[in-house]
């Protein structure tokens, strides 16, 4: 028995770390479950992927002030839901596109060409009205006063809509092209709600009888 007790005893002194390392493994790996430790740490990496910097487009501006059609064919005619507005008339169209530009992959503008505009420009004057008298002369300029106004509500909201695609660009670095797009489209319309307020001013029935009283005094000059 004494034998049999030092014979166990040199074992352990022999081996003592597989003995403890094999009580560790008991402890730690229980029957049917695999544990791995690694010991090892190097640099940690991250899977969220780095954000791409932002870019600052450099935007370009056309305005587009429209060469007008003069139309004197018609009698009668409509125009803004009413027949010959004192005789003469003059429609528009605004817009505001995106003209061209170029993009980085991730779909932001690095640079960016914007056009605003009117086109569709017809000044249109009742066939009755003859040319060379005071009331043609005087209901044309009438029109010619529309379309110089259509034209300053134009250059009034440029620098405003430009300023309007930068933040949007400079906000929104993905789908640029599409937000752009309906902040172009909501100012189109804003510039024709105030194009209609301002030209509403000019189309009174007193503005028309002021018209007809220069001529009537016009006429009695050269008599």
């Amino acid at each position: 028995m004494k034998r049999l007790l030092f014979v166990l005893f040199v074992v352990m002194l022999v081996f003592p770390s597989s003995y403890a390392e094999g009580r560790k493994r008991k402890v730690l790996c229980p029957k049917g479950k695999v544990i791995v430790l690694n010991s090892h740490y190097g640099k940690a990496s991250h899977s969220a992927k780095k954000e791409e910097p932002q870019i600052k487009p450099e935007l370009s501006v056309e305005v587009d002030e429209g060469t007008p059609k003069f139309i004197h064919k018609r009698p009668q005619f409509p125009c803004s839901n009413g027949i010959n507005h004192g005789g003469g008339c003059t429609r528009v169209e605004f817009y505001a596109v995106i003209k061209g530009g170029k993009m980085t992959r991730g779909g932001a503008y690095e640079k960016l060409q914007l056009k605003i505009g009117l086109k569709n420009i017809e000044v249109e004057l009742s066939s009755e009205l003859q040319k060379g008298t005071c009331l043609f002369d005087v209901v044309l300029k009438h029109e010619l006063t529309h379309l110089a106004l259509h034209r300053n509500v134009l250059k009034r909201f440029a620098p405003e809509i430009a300023k309007a695609v930068l933040s949007t660009a400079e906000r929104f670095q993905t789908k640029q092209a599409e937000r752009i797009s309906e902040v172009l489209k909501d100012y189109t319309r804003r510039m024709s709600e105030e194009d209609d307020k301002q030209n509403a001013l000019m189309d009174t029935t007193d503005s028309y009888i002021y018209q007809q009283k220069q001529c009537v005094q016009t006429e009695k000059s050269r008599k």
